[in-house]
Order: C-alpha cells, then structure tokens, then sequence
C-alpha cells in the first residue's frame, strides 16, 4: 500500500497523517462499497461515512496492523445501514445503476451495462456473509489468507462460504443466460 504512515502522528491527529492515512486507504473502501453495496447504493456517500467513523474511533485501533481488518468491518456495518435506507428508496422512481463501460460501440456497451446490473443484482441477492468473500475472491481476487486476516472468518468457514456463494451466483447467471450451461461447478 506504499509508504508506511508514521502511526505516532495518525494517534495525535496530526493532519498529514490522518490525510494520508485516508489516501492510502480510499482506494479499497470505495471498491468494498462500490462491490458490496448493491443497486441504488451510494457508494461514495458510504465510503465517506466509513472514514468519519474511523475518524471518531482512532483511538480504539491498536496499530497500523489492524487499519484492513477494522474498515473492513467498519465497511460492513456502513453497507448493512445503507442497506436498509436504499430498501426504501428503491420504491421511489429514477433510482438506476450508473456504471461505466468502455468502448466505443453503442450496442456493446449496452450489452455489457445490462450484464453489469445483472451481475450486481446476482451478488446483491447473496446473501451479504457470502457476497462479500465473493466478491473479495473474484472480483478483487484476494487470497484466502488475505481474506481471513481482513474479516477475522476461519479459514474453513470461509471456504465454505465461498463455495456455497459461487454455487449459489453459478446457478443464478446459468438462469439468466449470462453462463453457458455447459460450464463446471467451482468446487
């Protein structure tokens, strides 16, 4: 993640420090909320409400070693109330998934937005303790010592997890078309 922040600093408050604490650590808590969110999420919004947090509970982190791990849970809990309030706002009109798609040719990149939002609904539909080592193996493609040091879950359990998230996607995207039905089960 580059240099090292000096922890001393980021304890006292120092500004340089807590900013490039935040710049160092902006990057991964936007994608966990970008990933995990689900459709009509603001994940920008969440991301900001994760550092106020962080902000507010410093002094309870014991180092630098726990900075991953603790948004992480911290990202967790932001997405869990955010959750609740896009539930409500999913009623309202004009609530839409804004991605970007590269290229130049229109049908393309209508084809790949709508299999995005497919995508999106499939993982917004797991249930979120499987979407997120889903999406922290294939999407971020994090190693499973990665992943259980950032959530804390046992190795077995999380295997697990995994297995039982990629079969459920599997058979959801096989549903829809987006997979060939010839394609093999992830063991």
């Amino acid at each position: 993640m580059g240099h090292e922040i000096a922890w001393a600093e980021v304890r006292r408050r120092d500004r340089r420090a807590l900013e490039a604490l935040c710049r160092q650590w902006m990057p991964t808590v936007l994608q966990w909320c970008c990933r995990l969110g689900g459709r009509g999420l603001d994940a920008e919004g969440a991301a900001q409400e994760v550092f106020i947090v962080l902000l507010d509970r410093l002094d309870s982190l014991d180092g630098p070693h726990v900075v991953g791990s603790w948004l992480f849970s911290a990202t967790r809990r932001v997405l869990a109330q955010h959750r609740r309030r896009v539930w409500v706002r999913r009623w309202l009109p004009g609530v839409s998934i804004d991605h970007i798609v590269g290229g130049s040719n229109p049908e393309r990149r209508s084809s790949a937005r709508s299999d995005l939002a497919q995508v999106q609904d499939i993982v917004s539909g797991l249930p979120p303790r499987l979407a997120e080592v889903w999406v922290l193996v294939q999407i971020e493609q994090r190693t499973v010592p990665e992943i259980v040091d950032l959530t804390g879950i046992p190795e077995g359990t999380l295997r697990t997890r995994l297995r039982r998230a990629r079969q459920l996607f599997l058979a959801e995207a096989r549903s829809r078309g987006l997979v060939a039905p010839s394609v093999a089960e992830v063991p």
